[in-house]
């Protein structure tokens, strides 16, 4: 059977130049599109799919393939199907298709009710709910739809714009017509079997690579019914239903209704938004945001198997579980602000006409890779040097004296006198200190003061501000200074032109880079002030760039002082919450950008003898890390180099996708792990041990934290860690109160947006079923509140086996099925009226009694919030 048997209906209207009018490009050469997915650069073979390389020894004696359409083999470039009806709407703003009145937003309200009435009345008098696009747009009423049927076909040129194949499932069709397996795609959807497949054929699939298209809105009756799969088997009538696999996303209509007729089905759920799963609590916090976007991200948390690339071959401590779940947050929650930003570096350099650019060590690990892949993509000819600078191995040479000041801030910070000494690299003060060797062991062992004659800070500004400890320490201010200029020459050239990139916030290693350039050793940093040349011409003198993901507070002092100091989000006048939030607890940022050596603590040299030699090494702190968190961190760094791939795969498919005009819409992500951390994220991420800066202890980021501090709430811990380490040294407030309440950030967040609390009470109903080990309810009401229950119940991956409207329909049931299915079922009424609950519990129980059913009997209902 070849060439789309039982494909009918086809759409003849003449939509051409639809695409056109969106400012889109209109693709219908297969064969082009075809090509430019044989280009991208982005894993795609179904065997690297963690979801279809389980079916390796099934697919060998499969003998018909079958396949759910949308979110399976098409994705679309939204967040969710609901953004189509907003971007068809703008188009039709711009045409006037739509009554002025009309927003874009209060269009894609319309349109779900209109398909929700469409649906009603087609069961109503066809007792089945299948219908077409044709009957949701007759709805619409013509003073609000002034043209129905250019809404019509702007919708589904939208479709076409956002749509695009699945690269894993592409490949999986390739093998099955290798060897001669003929395949099917099957769709519970609206639209009519042409309008599908022009679809595809606009997203790169021949209608030669599919046999079978059955569509319910032709067909009038469904996957979820287990009609379609009748008419499939009865298509295929030499193929039994057990050497047939059915592939989809959705449970109830692709694994429930195809076991209803014998046919094994597969699970594919990497689109379906699950409350597990990071890209609902994005939606929650942030509502919907690089929209581009998000599918590909999806889709790409699922490739690429992180022990396939080496992490999961170490036993030491992590699984392979372990190591997926580090490189499916790389994708999701790094992957999208670390692309947004390297892009922008990458962007600041082509305008600036810079080809050299320098990450700062150790988050280079990361940023340098993933700056070069940019560039490559892009074809522009920029070098990628690491710097290997930190606050320590710059902070003498920023400094062009030491006095009490800087003394002063350093003792602030409980440093040990040993520990100070060897800060400021002047050890063989040591043998001379004006301390006992009794005094010292009791200061490393934590004594906060010496009083020996006098107190012991006294004795130390003494000994080190006078005589010749304060020689020595002016001759090590010089020294550090002449190793700064000399290794900054050694690795960027000519420094004038000189591109920094750093992860952030408060420009302080940027300002000791400037400080040490500008204090001599024959390195000029170039504040930009205007020179001339011999002919008397004014020029822009050119100076280094510096330029951070995050910028924090003071960034403005440094822009005072000449320094190019740029920021992607935050910095001067641009303090927000999102960007507040990411400084404050920027702990597993950090440590999953790093790499496997520790900071850089100053500078040698390599070779020769004295100040004249010419090669600086620097010199790394020893690193304890254990090789399983290394490994961890490496398949995060992977999995975010894998999210900029696709996305550069994508907008090569998609060139006309809309760019992302607001930078903070790629730090979305983050910000909603540090403010609303999943309680997985808090149980692994909390682990992670870190350091906040050279003179501090190293920590797990989520360390243990007293009780008191949560017995008078949560909302009174957030506060208290508002005061600072003195009072309560929490290094992620929101991870800690997380292991201590695991859902009260998302509850709270959830409470504060759901006007009317039904939402709320909904999650506290479907919550308390989970927790209390229920995996299936019957759902018992009608409209919007039935609508929502099963849509929070799907969510939380609990199935709805039947949908009740009426007592006579439960009651019939329970006699038909008896007391062992009634007493393991569990029935949740869908009301907020108290009449309506009360009506429907006196009818279950009455059932119940009926059929001599005892307290057995299960009811949920909502309850008000407390």
């Amino acid at each position: 059977m070849n060439g789309l048997d039982g494909m009918h209906g086809q759409d003849e209207r003449d939509v051409k130049g639809v695409l056109d009018e969106l400012a889109v490009k209109d693709v219908n050469d297969v064969k082009e599109v075809e090509d430019v997915l044989d280009r991208l650069d982005v894993p795609g073979s179904w065997e690297d799919d963690y979801y279809l390389r389980g079916l390796r020894e099934r697919l060998k004696e499969v003998r018909l393939l079958s396949l759910d359409i949308f979110d399976t083999l098409l994705f679309r470039t939204v967040a969710e199907q609901h953004e189509v009806f907003v971007l068809a709407a703008e188009a039709a703003v711009r045409e006037g298709a739509l009554a002025g009145q009309i927003s874009p937003s209060q269009f894609k309200a319309l349109r779900v009710q209109a398909e929700r009435q469409a649906r009603g009345e087609c069961l109503r008098d066809h007792g089945h709910d299948e219908i077409t696009l044709d009957l949701i747009y007759a709805q619409l009423p013509r003073e609000l739809a002034r043209d129905r049927n250019r809404l019509l076909e702007l919708e589904l040129a939208v479709e076409r714009d956002v749509c695009f194949l699945n690269p894993s499932m592409r490949s999986l069709l390739e093998w099955a017509r290798e060897r001669g397996v003929p395949v099917a795609l099957l769709s519970d959807m609206y639209l009519s079997s042409g309008q599908i497949m022009e679809l595809l054929e606009v997203a790169g699939l021949a209608a030669s690579s599919v046999d079978l298209l059955l569509v319910s809105s032709e067909q009038g009756c469904s996957k979820v019914s287990g009609g379609l799969f009748d008419l499939l088997i009865g298509r295929y009538p030499d193929i039994p239903a057990e050497a047939i696999l059915h592939i989809g996303d959705s449970n109830r209509a692709d694994i429930e209704g195809a076991a209803k007729r014998g046919i094994a089905g597969s699970l594919y759920p990497v689109i379906t938004e699950t409350f597990d799963r990071a890209s609902h609590w994005n939606r929650m916090r942030h509502g919907s945001f690089l929209h581009g976007l998000q599918a590909v991200g999806r889709w790409v948390e699922w490739q690429h198997d992180a022990a396939d690339s080496g992490v999961g071959g170490y036993d030491g401590g992590m699984s392979s579980e372990e190591a997926r779940w580090y490189y499916r947050f790389g994708v999701s929650t790094l992957g999208p602000m670390m692309t947004g930003f390297c892009e922008w570096v990458v962007d600041v350099c082509q305008a600036e006409g810079r080809t050299a650019v320098h990450p700062l060590m150790r988050e280079a690990v990361l940023i340098g890779p993933l700056l070069g892949q940019i560039a490559a993509q892009r074809g522009y000819p920029m070098e990628v040097k690491p710097l290997y600078v930190s606050r320590q191995a710059t902070y003498l040479a920023s400094l062009e004296r030491f006095g009490e000041a800087e003394l002063n801030r350093l003792l602030g910070t409980g440093v040990t006198f040993a520990e100070l000494v060897r800060l400021l690299d002047i050890e063989e003060v040591l043998e001379n200190a004006p301390f006992s060797r009794e005094e010292l062991v009791r200061q490393r062992a934590g004594a906060s003061e010496l009083e020996v004659d006098g107190s012991w800070e006294e004795r130390v500004r003494e000994f080190l501000l006078e005589g010749h400890a304060a020689a020595l320490i002016e001759q090590s201010l010089y020294r550090h200074r002449q190793l700064l200029s000399d290794y900054l020459r050694q690795v960027c050239g000519d420094v004038r032109r000189m591109v920094t990139v750093d992860i952030g916030f408060h420009g302080s290693i940027q300002r000791s880079l400037e400080l040490a350039m500008d204090h001599g050793s024959g390195v000029e940093s170039g504040s930009g002030v205007a020179g001339q040349t011999e002919h008397g011409q004014t020029v822009q003198r050119e100076k280094p760039i510096h330029l951070l993901a995050i910028g924090g507070g003071g960034l403005e002092r440094l822009q005072l002082q000449g320094i190019d100091v740029r920021c992607h989000i935050g910095g001067p006048g641009r303090g927000e919450a999102l960007v507040g939030t990411i400084v404050r607890s920027p702990s597993f940022l950090e440590e999953l950008t790093m790499g496997d050596f520790g900071t850089a603590l100053g500078y040698r040299r390599g070779s020769g003898e004295g100040l004249d030699s010419v090669e600086v090494v620097p010199v790394l702190a020893p690193l304890k890390l254990e090789p399983a968190v290394l490994l961890c961190k490496q398949a995060c760094q992977r999995g975010v180099l894998a999210y900029q791939a696709a996305v550069h795969a994508l907008r090569q498919l998609k060139p006309y996708m809309p760019a992302v005009t607001d930078p903070r819409d790629w730090y979305k992500p983050l910000h909603r792990a540090i403010a609303m951390p999943m309680p997985e994220e808090t149980e692994r991420l909390g682990r992670l041990k870190h350091q906040d800066h050279y003179l501090s202890e190293v920590h797990p980021i989520c360390p243990p934290i007293d009780e008191k501090w949560f017995a008078r709430g949560e909302e009174s811990f957030l506060r208290a860690c508002h005061f600072g380490p003195s009072t309560l040294n929490a290094y992620w407030p929101q991870g800690s109160l997380t292991v201590s309440s695991p859902l009260y950030l998302y509850r709270h967040h959830l409470k504060t947006i759901d006007g009317f609390g039904v939402q709320t009470m909904l999650f506290d109903l479907v919550r308390g079923l989970v927790d209390g080990g229920v995996r299936s309810i019957h759902v018992c009401g009608d409209g919007w509140v039935a609508d929502a229950l099963i849509g929070r119940a799907l969510l939380h991956n609990v199935s709805v086996l039947q949908y009740w409207v009426s007592i006579d329909q439960v009651r019939a049931w329970m006699e038909a099925e008896g007391r062992v299915a009634v007493e393991s079922a569990c029935f949740v009424v869908a009301s907020l009226v108290e009449e309506d609950i009360a009506a429907w519990r006196e009818g279950l129980e009455r059932g119940a009694r009926d059929n001599r059913i005892g307290n057995g009997l299960k009811i949920c209902w909502l309850k008000p919030l407390k």
